[in-house]
């Protein structure tokens, strides 16, 4: 009910004619309205040439003038009107009542007279669906003008009034409706009238009354800079990662104005326009952690620029949203209340409850702290990140089974809400186990015709509506009930407004239910899509936790996951495939069940495609002797020290990355990625055994002491992949292997080429340790691969790889010639990175030897191969390979 003081007037018939007179010639609605903004005082107040001021409340009995604006009261007045004799507010729907208040604050930042003109208040009609209409009269077409109209009532009911004209905007009178230090709202709008009149339309949205204060008309200065009429941009905001942020303003003054947002990183030092940032919005996801950031919207026009008050923003990260929420359920009463587990924490995020309620054993607490833009209980916390912190409550839960006046009194309570399905919040809620599983519900209900629907994320997300009968027949609004497992000490979700006219967070429920609840996933390795080749393995691995006993059972799927069927003895947490045969989709989870239920893992679809092709062209094998072995040609593309006990090192400037676990069973960098087939790797490293000298660095020795992976058996095989590559480009690969154990440790490695690398000190001559191989080869996708067999001896060796992009980079040392002959075909070739080299022939006797008559072989320089058709008849040729 109303508060303030309300008087019905009564007028005559004349008087209602001549207002009549005065609104029939209203033009078109041409106002532009910007946001709505909270009051707090005198600064409101446009600045502008003074052109009219009104207060429509017919209760007023003289003028009321602050900061040199002299708000007239009504001198013609009728049963549906009120009017100066230029700004007329006429009422089309609902009755003609006054009101006033006493409350708005006379301190700085406002004024007496200013809280007299709030003080003041207006007009207003019972019922949200109000309607009426301001005139204002006496305009000159062509010149601009600025109208602001004020909304403020103590009442403790928001007024919701929709001012309308070419675009609307609505004004709540509550204090705090536009934020902490607040008192109602207002609202500033511009037009340029082609006649001497203009009209805009006030509607009630929603709330018990339809409400309009002081109306303020100026003219705009004409020959000066944009001056701001609007602005809704915050001093400051702390807000969450992932979340948005929006500023708004609005400048007025001499067409046409140029918009511009800009950002300071520097505390405001120096300020960087916003690419395409032109509109009176900016809408900011914050998809970093930020401190400090400054906004502002510039404004210009012919005759200079001004800017907003800059806006910090401020970008605090969250913990991990894990929730998995189960469906909105219609709330009905106790037993819509989960009370198994143990109680962690329960909370109503509402500001206006003055003390814990308890129902069913479960006590829902209080904010022991909270401000204009959250609260907590010290486990549950709520923070608004858009939109305003406004309590609710209600009176209308039923209290009859299944519910209890317990359970109405919780549902009663309500919660926080923000005006406009926007809104947008985070809860956290602390002092959680990590591994322990947890489940959360929150409650929204809310008797007041809006659905305030809500969606809440996490792995899943949710939405809910507080309205009775939104979940069927005999529900009261409606809850969800979430789990997860904690990770950390803390877990979050957001919430957010689905579009309808209120965003709603009722009370919250948190309870740890690891021992009364069906397996839940803990971990899961398994990639939602692996593609592997053919002839390797693959491993997936999930892991489940609750209340044991657990088992586990792998199932596949081949018709897209429509059927799964078990696999037959593959109950352990990790399932090992050997990818023998090509498959295209073929789906593998993990299902967990125990006493309570069953849970499966996310499936993961596996590709098995051929392998790609193995076209390295090795040159001869080398002895290892010091850092002039490694080839710096060529750009770094990558280089792996296999051994993943010891530490990445830089040699020469390339830097050997260590290896890590990556997907499919391999292990590597991501880059160069390897994987034994049949027995397992094992590291190994020879320290203080390379020795240094003027030849090898001790930044080399390092890298060669460092050993690699070795297999027992000299049968060992495996597989390297490069990845990454581009097409068309040729790359240059070294390998590496040192190991003074007594045995050769023979290594083959394939190619078009091969090569194999014995790794004893002294294999390749005196003063050499260990061998190493360079190839080249040109990109044909972006995966090259190498086979790595053991030749005979006790170990099967593969030690440190580089490689690196040699394109147009043209090697200088001597390779020999490649041929094959197939169907009377001769192919010669030669290594990629000998792109350059020229081809030469002779046509030479056999008894009388070769000359000094060679010939090039046009356009042996761009390639490394040519064809050449072999005939018995013809005479012997002979060939050999330039450096340019």
């Amino acid at each position: 009910m109303k508060t303030h003081k309300i008087e019905n007037t009564m007028l005559t018939a004349f008087l209602a004619l001549s207002v009549l007179s005065i609104v029939l010639g209203a033009s078109a609605q041409d106002i532009n309205w910007g946001a709505a903004v909270g009051i707090t005082g005198d600064a409101n107040l446009a600045v502008g040439v003074y052109f009219d001021a009104f207060l429509p409340n017919t209760g007023t009995p003289a003028p009321l003038t602050v900061d040199a604006v002299t708000f007239n009261v009504d001198s013609i007045v009728s049963s549906t009107s009120t009017s100066d004799g230029i700004i007329t507010a006429t009422e089309t729907s609902g009755a003609l009542n006054n009101y006033s208040s006493s409350s708005f604050p006379s301190a700085p930042p406002s004024s007496s007279a200013f809280a007299s003109v709030m003080n003041a208040g207006g007009i207003y009609q019972n019922g949200g669906a109000g309607t009426g209409t301001v005139t204002i009269t006496g305009l000159t077409p062509g010149q601009s003008y600025e109208i602001q109209v004020f909304n403020y009532a103590n009442d403790n009911d928001p007024g919701l009034t929709t001012l309308t004209s070419s675009n609307s905007v609505t004004l709540s009178h509550l204090p705090n409706s536009g934020g902490a230090n607040t008192y109602g709202e207002f609202a500033t709008g511009t037009f340029t009238p082609s006649g001497s009149t203009e009209t805009f339309t006030w509607t009630g949205a929603g709330s018990s009354y339809t409400v309009l204060g002081a109306i303020y008309v100026c003219t705009l200065r004409n020959n000066l800079p944009p001056s701001v009429s609007v602005d809704t941009t915050p001093s400051a905001v702390t807000t969450y990662l992932n979340s948005t942020t929006t500023f708004d303003a609005v400048f007025a003054g001499t067409a046409p104005l140029t918009n511009q947002w800009a950002v300071s990183t520097d505390g405001g030092l120096t300020f960087n326009l916003i690419p395409g940032a032109t509109n009176n919005t900016l809408t900011i996801t914050n998809s970093q952690v930020i401190t400090n950031y400054e906004y502002y919207l510039m404004s210009m026009n012919a005759y200079g620029t001004n800017h907003s008050s800059p806006a910090t923003l401020t970008v605090l990260s969250v913990p991990p949203q894990t929730i998995n929420w189960g469906p909105a359920i219609g709330i009905t009463g106790d037993n819509s209340l989960q009370t198994n587990g143990s109680y962690l924490d329960a909370y109503i995020p509402g500001t206006t409850l003055s003390s814990s309620l308890t129902v069913d054993g479960v006590v829902f607490n209080v904010s022991s702290s909270s401000s204009g833009t959250g609260g907590s209980d010290g486990v549950i916390s709520f923070a608004v990140l858009s939109g305003n912190n406004l309590s609710y409550n209600f009176t209308t839960f039923p209290t009859a089974p299944p519910s209890s006046p317990a359970f109405a009194a919780v549902m009663n309570a309500g919660g926080t809400y923000e005006n406009g399905g926007s809104g947008s919040g985070v809860v956290v809620i602390s002092d959680l186990t990590a591994g322990h599983l947890y489940s959360v519900q929150v409650f929204n209900y809310a008797n007041d015709g809006d659905p305030g629907l809500t969606t809440f994320s996490g792995t899943t997300n949710v939405t809910l509506s507080n309205l009775p009968g939104s979940g069927g027949a005999g529900t009261y609004g409606e809850c969800s009930t979430g789990t997860f497992t904690a990770t950390t000490t803390n877990e979050s979700f957001n919430w957010n407004g689905d579009g309808s006219g209120f965003t709603v967070l009722g009370a919250i429920s948190v309870r740890d239910i690891s021992s009364t609840a069906a397996p839940v996933l803990a971990a899961d390795t398994t990639p939602s899509s692996a593609t592997v080749y053919l002839g390797s393995t693959i491993t997936f691995s999930a892991f489940f936790v609750g209340v044991q006993p657990i088992t586990n059972q792998w199932q596949v799927s081949t018709n897209n996951g429509a059927t799964f069927q078990n696999i037959v003895g593959a109950n352990n947490t990790s399932l090992t495939l050997t990818n023998s045969t090509l498959a295209t989709n073929v789906l593998y989870r993990l299902v967990g069940s125990n006493p309570y239920g069953s849970t499966p893992s996310t499936a993961a679809s596996l590709n098995v495609i051929p392998e790609p092709p193995q076209g390295v062209y090795w040159e001869s094998v080398q002895g290892i002797t010091g850092d002039s072995n490694l080839s710096t040609a060529g750009v770094y593309f990558d280089a792996l020290m296999l051994n993943s006990s010891e530490p990445a090192s830089t040699v020469d400037g390339i830097t050997f990355n260590t290896p890590t676990s990556q997907a499919g069973g391999y292990s590597g960098d991501g880059i160069i990625d390897f994987i034994g087939i049949g027995s397992s790797l094992n590291n190994f490293a020879w320290p203080n055994s390379f020795p240094t000298s003027g030849s090898a660095s001790s930044g080399f020795a390092t890298l060669m002491d460092d050993g690699g992976i070795f297999q027992f058996g000299g049968a060992g095989t495996g597989r390297i992949l490069i990845s990454g590559l581009t097409n068309g480009e040729v790359y240059q690969v070294q390998i590496f292997n040192f190991a003074p154990d007594g045995d050769p440790g023979l290594t083959t490695f394939s190619g078009v080429t091969t090569a194999t690398l014995d790794n004893l000190p002294g294999a390749a001559g005196p003063n050499t340790y260990g061998e190493y191989a360079t190839g080249s080869f040109t990109a044909a996708g972006p995966v090259e691969m190498i086979l790595w067999n053991g030749d005979g001896s006790g170990y099967t060796v593969v030690c440190t790889i580089s490689v690196s992009d040699v394109t147009g980079v043209v090697a200088t040392n001597a390779v020999n010639v490649q041929s094959t002959l197939t169907n009377g075909i001769l192919k010669l070739s030669w290594p990629p990175d000998h792109i350059g080299w020229t081809l030469q022939k002779q046509v030479a006797n056999l008894t009388t030897g070769l000359s000094t008559n060679w010939v090039n072989v046009a356009g042996s320089t761009v390639v490394n191969s040519t064809n050449i058709p072999v005939s018995t008849t013809n005479g012997c040729v002979f060939f050999r390979l330039m450096y340019p």
